[in-house]
């Protein structure tokens, strides 16, 4: 399991438990003592309370992300709450219908100077909701105290309660300070902790809107101090790079990574190492590879085995193929590609494609009797079927090819147990 699932179960139960107190302590009492008297049908009145909650502070949370943007000098390109919403198309703000990662919407922005600073971004819902507090709390002292007589006044108090109680587990999600399951303003505030991080989530926020909305990215700058999140940015340079052609760039951005290994998680070190294997292997240096990936630690071979990241796909299918020669292990990490490609970075999806494809296709020619036909893999979200086997591929000599960097996931190696070890979460910079 990794450790942003794990966070995100600690929260969920956590919310969990906020609402069973707030229902039992709170709301409870108040349905038994003046049912009589409820607006309308005791019940529908606290479900209209919870979807008036849920939707007020969705629409609050990202008004503060609005807000807090225009303060740090960001321009937003989309705004969506429960899906509804707008986004940019064609240089202008129109009303929109899609998908959002976060918990109730999700606000994306770009840079529009070096002064550009997320922390207004991150801290603006926050203090919308501190003032919600405020207001609620005001209702709740009335209907104990000026209306205490009035029963009616006690339902009011009871709305009060459970949208505050929605408030509440909202924010929960959005401050735990922590990588959960989808992105909250907690986990942007324990990485955005120094000037080079900050300068790197820009640079990400610059390739995200530029791939959301079809211009062509700019190049992007390669930091020599690497941390989990540059990493981020230096893997973009790098499929830049193979875009191009050029492997020895390429090499260079993951040696970055390398020799910045006390500075980086053990799962971003060995994922490094498995790019630069792969990489070599496609480079026309396939003994160096070999030779480099037989020297590796037990603790990178495993990572490699685990078939997690695109590159530990990558580096998996050419030794499966070209150093052990299985046909099975093989098709075990063909049988994963999609998996993979589908949870890695949006910014080098289609360069971890191209590379996969080249792989699968520099093992297949050394083994032309293999046959492979039948993994058609959906190598591209929202695209029909591909073919991922070089066999239904154009005959290159693999000197031609364009590369691109990572592969995903792959399993055991010949010769070890089926039995994975426990994919390693990156720690925060």
């Amino acid at each position: 399991m990794k450790k942003s699932e794990l966070m995100s179960y600690l929260v969920y139960a956590i919310i969990l438990a906020v609402i069973v107190l707030v229902g039992l302590f709170a709301v409870r009492p108040i349905m038994t003592d003046y049912a009589a008297y409820a607006p309308l049908n005791s019940i529908v009145f606290i479900i209209l309370a919870i979807v008036v909650g849920g939707l007020f502070n969705a629409i609050l949370v990202e008004l503060g992300h609005l807000l807090g943007a225009l303060i740090g000098h960001y321009k937003v390109y989309s705004w969506i709450v429960f899906w509804l919403g707008f986004a940019e198309k064609d240089g202008k703000m129109k009303g929109a219908v899609r998908s959002f990662d976060g918990l109730t919407g999700e606000t994306k922005i770009y840079p529009t100077s070096e002064k550009s600073s997320p922390r207004a971004y991150i801290y603006m819902p926050l203090v919308l909701f501190l003032l919600e507090v405020v207001a609620l709390v005001v209702v709740i002292a009335f209907a104990d105290g000026v209306a205490a007589s009035d029963p009616v006044w006690q339902w009011w108090k009871a709305f009060a309660i459970v949208i505050l109680a929605v408030g509440g587990v909202i924010y929960i999600y959005d401050i735990f300070p922590a990588a959960l399951d989808s992105k909250n303003d907690g986990y942007l505030l324990t990485v955005l902790t120094n000037k080079t991080n900050i300068e790197a989530y820009n640079d990400l926020l610059v390739s995200e809107y530029h791939l959301a909305t079809g211009k062509p990215l700019l190049e992007s700058k390669v930091y020599d101090n690497v941390t989990n999140f540059t990493s981020r940015i230096n893997a973009i340079a790098m499929a830049k790079a193979l875009d191009e052609g050029n492997y020895g760039k390429a090499i260079d951005i993951i040696d970055k990574t390398i020799a910045s290994k006390a500075n980086v998680s053990s799962f971003v070190y060995e994922d490094a190492c498995a790019q630069r294997v792969s990489l070599l292997m496609l480079s026309g240096r396939f003994e160096e590879g070999k030779k480099e990936y037989i020297d590796l630690p037990l603790e990178v071979k495993k990572h490699i085995a685990s078939m997690s990241t695109p590159a530990a796909v990558r580096a998996y299918i050419l030794v499966s193929g070209l150093v052990d020669e299985s046909k099975g292990e093989l098709e075990n990490a063909l049988g994963r590609v999609n998996a993979v490609l589908k949870k890695g970075s949006e910014e080098t999806r289609e360069s971890d494609t191209r590379l996969i494809k080249k792989a699968i296709k520099q093992v297949l020619e050394a083994h032309k009797d293999w046959d492979m036909s039948g993994y058609n893999l959906n190598l591209e979200e929202g695209e029909a079927a591909k073919e991922a086997a070089p066999a239904e591929t154009e005959e290159k000599a693999p000197e031609a090819e364009a590369a691109e960097p990572d592969a995903k996931e792959a399993g055991p190696k010949a010769g070890e147990t089926e039995s994975k070890p426990e994919e390693k979460d990156e720690k925060a910079e």
